[in-house]
């Protein structure tokens, strides 16, 4: 082979290497280019969630990157962001009657499923309970140790529950004794519409009106508290719980019986 064939084998070498190099770059400039078109996608599909404008939705981000974003849940929605850290009254006003109406809304969602789980449950299995707590080992708040400044949450049901009037009834006995609050929360029912049903079946289950006038005794709709308490849906009621400053513990059924 001559000398110049070497060299124009040598230079159609170098030639594809260039351009091999160049179709690597190309692509991999490609692949970084589709990969931030997602995440800009992903994050202006947030932000449109939250219906937030982009001067809003940086903001939010620029605070994330503060204490707020060291201090906050990673689940803190922007709203609560942009709420805490409101440059005016009228803009934290603002924020915080959006991020009301998302959690309202939202309550009233995960009402109407766990509704409809316990109308499922009951179609289903009838009164038999999910878990029978008699069989478990827990550590469980006696009656006998209820303090003075001790509120009990008895979270009850007016239809399909014939323990819930009997355990009422006990639940308040021991709780005024001791001179705690009883706080009864009514499931699935809507404020207005059910609230002569729940004092007529409070009567029934021989709830003083006087004590409920003083306070001692509170009639409630349940907005959200049970699953605030327990992080998950309830099908089997009555369910108690021990509300002391500094501690919640569910109290067994039993207990109240």
């Amino acid at each position: 082979m001559s000398i110049r064939q070497v060299s124009l084998l040598s230079l159609f070498i170098v030639l594809m290497l260039a351009k091999a190099s160049a179709i690597e770059v190309d692509t991999s400039q490609s692949m970084t280019s589709a990969n931030t078109k997602s995440r800009s996608d992903t994050i202006d599909q947030r932000r449109l969630q939250w219906n937030l404008s982009e001067t809003e939705w940086q903001r939010y981000q620029h605070l994330m990157q503060g204490i707020r974003g060291s201090i906050s849940p990673p689940t803190i929605s922007p709203l609560e962001v942009l709420a805490m850290h409101a440059e005016t009254d009228q803009k934290r006003r603002h924020y915080a009657r959006l991020w009301a109406k998302r959690y309202h809304d939202d309550v009233a969602r995960t009402l109407k499923f766990q509704e409809a789980y316990n109308t499922a449950w009951n179609d289903l299995y009838g009164n038999q309970p999910m878990v029978d707590v008699s069989k478990l080992n827990l550590s469980v708040p006696d009656p006998e140790t209820w303090k003075k400044d001790d509120r009990i949450a008895l979270f009850v049901k007016i239809k399909h529950c014939p323990r819930c009037q009997n355990s009422v009834y006990q639940t308040a006995k021991r709780t005024l004794s001791v001179g705690a609050t009883l706080d009864l929360y009514f499931v699935t029912t809507q404020p207005g519409r059910d609230d002569d049903l729940i004092r007529h079946w409070a009567q029934a289950a021989s709830i003083n009106p006087a004590d409920v006038k003083a306070k001692r005794i509170t009639l409630n709709h349940e907005d959200g508290e049970l699953m605030r308490f327990t992080g998950t849906v309830v099908t089997q009621f009555p369910v108690a719980f021990q509300i002391q400053p500094n501690s919640i513990r569910q109290i067994p059924i039993g207990h109240l019986r």
